[in-house]
């Protein structure tokens, strides 16, 4: 059989609702050049006979397994241990594609040698229909990262492992593969990736499409200490596995901790452990060698750098420069109307 251009990898675990529709949007795609492979992360629902009904549609075009419960990154590596593409990409199975995305990631991963082709994406809100919203990160306006600019990826605030086509001899000659974790799972694996690249290819569209789904693992869980805990051990594995190439790698780093845990400190933890929350992220920051750069730059790590707000863990000083973001971003929705 042909090896396939593209290894379209989907992890799902009891989505028997939403599946078809990400099945769908791979299927209405402008290329056929692609196999399909669905890990089942041990699915209690009707999710294996959505696999089954569409096993028997498409033939050989659909390759799938089955495994115990061990959460997306252990689906995600054993999707890639089976994948015969050239590149690979990653659909979270409430997800979906937009018409031309895999069509356009492949033309640019081809023209420019990319080791990744990374796009734009949208949020889909099921309960109106409609798609708003898209990647403020400026970097769009270029095309094309060489050598250590590709480590300001590392400075988005919304740089995911799903939006990203990767050339699948790239993640093998690293041995880049997800972490255990439940949630947060890929923070370490984007990070590899952009520390690891020589030349990405930047798509100003929103090729990716981002379902609003409050039942999902990252929209869960929010009365217990399991974002608390996932978070910190994202930021200490993705600060401790990155080997710097950029002398601003450190500043992008910090930049996308501190720009998550401004939003993740009210929405995803419990009152009662903010406190040690804020603590133990501070501990965190002050491992990281921020280095800013001479013009513009973020307004709240130039202030915890010219105060030394983590080395002197001035836990009041970063909560009234959190409520100044979280101020910032109340403003700017109202701005916008």
């Amino acid at each position: 059989m042909k090896r396939p251009a593209l290894s379209i990898i989907i992890p799902v675990y009891n989505m028997s609702g939403l599946l078809q529709d990400c099945i769908d949007s791979v299927c209405r795609q402008t290329t056929d050049d692609y196999e399909i492979i669905i890990i089942d992360d041990g699915s209690t629902d009707d999710t294996p006979e959505i696999i089954r009904r569409n096993a028997a549609r498409l033939g050989d075009k659909l390759r799938t397994a089955r495994q115990e419960n061990r959460g997306q990154g252990a689906a995600r590596n054993a999707g890639l241990s089976m994948a015969n593409g050239d590149y690979v990409c990653f659909i979270d199975a409430d997800d979906m594609l937009a018409g031309r995305a895999l069509e356009t990631l492949l033309e640019r991963a081809l023209s420019d040698g990319s080791d990744i082709v990374h796009c734009d994406y949208t949020y889909y809100y099921p309960d109106t229909g409609k798609q708003r919203g898209s990647s403020p990160d400026r970097i769009f306006a270029e095309s094309l990262l060489v050598g250590a600019e590709c480590e300001r990826l590392l400075g988005m605030k919304y740089y995911y492992s799903v939006n990203n086509l990767y050339r699948a001899a790239f993640l093998a000659e690293h041995g880049i593969r997800y972490g255990d974790e439940r949630v947060y799972e890929d923070w370490v694996f984007i990070a590899r990736c952009a520390n690891a690249a020589e030349r990405v290819s930047l798509v100003d569209e929103p090729l990716y499409i981002i379902r609003v789904n409050r039942s999902s693992v990252t929209h869960s869980g929010y009365g217990s200490d399991v974002h608390y805990q996932s978070f910190l051990a994202a930021i200490h594995g993705t600060a401790g596995a990155v080997k710097p190439r950029n002398r601003y790698t450190g500043y992008f780093l910090a930049k996308q901790f501190n720009d998550k845990m401004a939003a993740y400190y009210w929405k995803r933890v419990p009152r009662r452990l903010r406190a040690a929350f804020l603590r133990d992220f501070l501990a965190v920051m002050a491992t990281v060698d921020i280095e800013l750069p001479p013009k513009g730059g973020d307004a709240v790590l130039r202030f915890l750098v010219k105060f030394r707000v983590p080395e002197r863990k001035r836990y009041t000083l970063y909560f009234c420069a959190m409520l100044f973001v979280s101020a910032r971003t109340v403003l700017a929705k109202y701005m916008k109307g």
